[in-house]
């Protein structure tokens, strides 16, 4: 996926994502030459990890 798609999936900025990827808060990323790319499987794995953890009272960029 790209990084396009994965914002409009999340319903973020690509600001957002580039930060959390700087951050590494976000989906596991790809580096292919100058692109930055997603495993669609990887991105859904984390989104299910997310909601594990907002049972525990957390946010998707770790803040409470």
């Amino acid at each position: 996926m790209t990084s396009q798609e994965v914002c409009s999936l999340l319903g973020i900025s690509r600001r957002t994502l580039h930060r959390w990827r700087r951050l590494r808060k976000g989906p596991p990323a790809i580096k292919v030459g100058r692109a930055v790319v997603y495993r669609r499987e990887a991105v859904e794995r984390w989104l299910v990890a997310q909601e594990s953890d907002a049972g525990r009272g957390a946010t998707v960029a770790g803040r409470h």
